[in-house]
């Protein structure tokens, strides 16, 4: 039988689950008090994602400063990259339908960013 495949998408795509995404960002975003300091010290913080697929990761750290009582909007700063121009325009509509502060890119993420 042989395998349908849409133009321009390569069979190496893995996108990662919704409720990994959020149970990975849960555990990584620091406690409410930290996360409380880090905002009111630099007014924000910084979120970098080098292989940023369809977003998930940024929407789910999105979620988790939200559950927080935090303003994800105003308290995040993102930049993220892929190699793929479809991920980047994925990761854009869904960043800019959220209205994140953030900057998406398409390079590699092991040579130097301009």
């Amino acid at each position: 039988m042989e395998r349908r495949r849409a133009k321009g998408w390569d069979g190496d795509l893995a996108f990662t689950p919704w409720h990994v995404a959020y149970a990975m960002a849960q555990m990584v975003m620091p406690p409410d008090d930290k996360l409380t300091e880090k905002i009111k010290s630099k007014g924000y913080i910084t979120l970098a994602e080098p292989a940023c697929g369809t977003g998930i990761m940024v929407l789910a750290a999105a979620a988790a400063m939200h559950k927080a009582g935090h303003n994800f909007q105003e308290a995040m700063h993102v930049e993220v990259w892929d190699l793929r121009e479809v991920c980047f325009h994925m990761t854009y509509i869904q960043l800019t339908l959220l209205n994140s502060c953030s900057m998406v890119r398409v390079c590699q993420s092991s040579t130097k960013l301009p």
